[in-house]
């Protein structure tokens, strides 16, 4: 069976101002997890847009297309699918998709996982903090990051030997104008080498998203901007922003 798989370039890739090196550092291996369950036999090109945009007028017709579309990326999918011809296929619902969830920093469980991991080449994982801000972990519901310890999870990481790479969510509802001075200043503390941070975005089909329509707060459905960076919800979001403006 020859098999097509593609990942679609996220919308904010195609800015002349998409940074490679921290792609290329972090690049997404769902597709390529995937392919490893296909039999021996099958036939398996890999296309990740983030590395070189695919021409589609020069694309075969496989017998299975495979396509890895998140929210940003949603155009740019139903541009793929709607290529091949003569192909069975499940169109793709990029609307009702999200990203995988970041792993819990608790680095409690499997107590040797650490070791085995850093034995097998780890060198700095994607750690999703959240917030520093326990009032929010609890409205949000993540249950495997309240009661966790994050200092002691950063220091059982270096002392391994492995740098950590943390994300962080600005904007939720109990955040205040201090939140970004206050999380700055914790990841300084505990001397985390890269971070990233990320403005509250409400995935479509998601409860986060059905608690904030509900309320009116949904500034658009362009899922081209929710890509963590503009703001796509009102009222009290902003607070965290210092106001209105």
């Amino acid at each position: 069976m020859r098999v097509t798989m593609i990942l679609p370039a996220l919308t904010e890739a195609t800015s002349p101002l998409f940074r490679p090196i921290k792609y290329s550092l972090f690049p997404p291996l769902g597709l390529a997890t995937l392919a490893g369950y296909l039999d021996p036999d099958d036939e398996v090109t890999l296309h990740d847009e983030h590395v070189e945009r695919i021409d589609l007028d020069a694309l075969d017709t496989p017998d299975l297309l495979v396509i890895q579309p998140y929210i940003t990326s949603a155009r740019r999918s139903y541009e793929i699918a709607d290529v091949p011809e003569g192909l069975p296929r499940r169109r793709p619902r990029p609307a009702a998709t999200t990203p995988p969830s970041a792993p819990s920093p608790d680095c409690r469980r499997y107590a040797d996982l650490l070791e085995r991991a850093v034995e097998a080449g780890l060198r700095s994982p994607f750690v999703g903090f959240e917030t520093v801000n326990d009032a929010n972990l609890a409205e949000r519901r993540k249950d495997q990051n309240i009661g966790t310890d994050y200092a002691a999870a950063v220091r059982r990481l270096h002392d391994a030997g492995v740098m950590v790479n943390a994300s962080f969510v600005f904007g939720l509802d109990q955040d205040g104008p201090d939140v970004f001075d206050r999380t700055v200043a914790w990841a300084v503390e505990q001397g985390i080498e890269t971070a990233t941070f990320h403005i509250m975005t409400p995935y479509p089909s998601t409860g986060l998203w059905r608690q904030l329509e509900s309320e009116n707060r949904i500034v658009h459905r362009d899922w081209d901007l929710y890509d963590t960076d503009p703001l796509p919800a009102l009222e009290r979001t902003l607070a965290a922003f210092g106001g209105r403006e």
